[in-house]
């Protein structure tokens, strides 16, 4: 978000700080839902991130972008995954269990 302060373009910096906020807010969900189901996270993120800072220090923005595609990908594959979930499969409108909640 400092980048689009900096730039001292409201009509670049209002947009992309809305967008980082909701990242944020999804970020925050899957990490909730990440944790309630046994979690999956750490070590494959912080070695991503580590990708891409690397990329960052050697100046390379190629590597480094396609570094950031990659993680992203897995963010919005696990992000799906979470929004996909069927949390109404095991309600019945008829007062019973469903089959498949047994």
């Amino acid at each position: 978000w400092a980048k689009a302060a900096v730039c001292k373009n409201k009509y670049f910096a209002e947009p992309y700080g809305k967008l980082l906020m909701e990242g944020q807010r999804m970020l925050h969900l899957h990490h909730t839902w990440a944790a309630q189901e046994g979690g999956e996270h750490d070590d494959n993120h912080t070695a991503e991130h580590d990708d891409i800072i690397k990329a960052i220090e050697r100046r390379d923005a190629d590597s480094a972008e396609l570094h950031a595609l990659k993680h992203a990908e897995g963010f919005r594959v696990r992000l799906t995954r979470y929004l996909d979930r069927n949390l109404s499969r095991s309600i019945s409108l008829c007062g019973e269990v469903a089959a498949s909640s047994r």
